[in-house]
């Protein structure tokens, strides 16, 4: 099986499991199993399959067709143009959430403090101490994260880093 015919496969798996658009999470899928990208696939779409990559993408498509959504799947979700990582643990970051970081970025001076209650995968810590510190030359900046779940904030702890 080529690398096409893997992507086709998954595509009419997720056109019959009625995902809303089974193109992209194909394709999005298929980079993922191949830990590839759009360059790879135009380089070798007609090359064979390696193994792995079959039983990779087999079973991402089969979770994806459980609706199962596409970010936990791959473990990474896009937030303010960082690729954040994601888990079960967390709710998947939105872009709307975008505004509210682009909002306090506004407001923020050096050596304020910003305390973030329910931090689930720390996205909004995260990028505003990030960005923070890129828009004012290292500003000082104390942020605090928390929140009662473990298993988040692990995710966020992975996030800051």
């Amino acid at each position: 099986m080529t690398v096409r015919d893997l992507f086709l496969w998954g595509r009419e798996e997720l056109a019959r499991a009625l995902c809303p658009d089974p193109e992209t999470d194909a394709r999005l899928l298929l980079y993922y199993a191949a830990d590839a990208d759009l360059t790879w696939y135009a380089l070798h779409g007609g090359d064979p399959a390696e193994e792995s990559v079959q039983e990779s993408y087999k079973e991402a498509v089969a979770r994806r067709a459980l609706r199962e959504p596409l970010q936990y799947i791959t473990g990474t979700a896009p937030f303010y143009g960082y690729l954040l990582r994601v888990t079960p643990d967390v709710l998947i970051p939105r872009f709307d959430t975008e505004t509210l970081v682009e909002a306090v970025l506004g407001i923020l001076k050096p050596s304020m403090r910003l305390l973030d209650i329910c931090t689930g995968s720390g996205c909004i810590p995260a990028v505003i101490s990030k960005e923070f510190a890129e828009r004012t030359g290292g500003g000082d900046l104390d942020v605090t994260a928390s929140d009662i779940s473990e298993g988040a904030l692990h995710v966020a702890r992975e996030n800051a880093e």
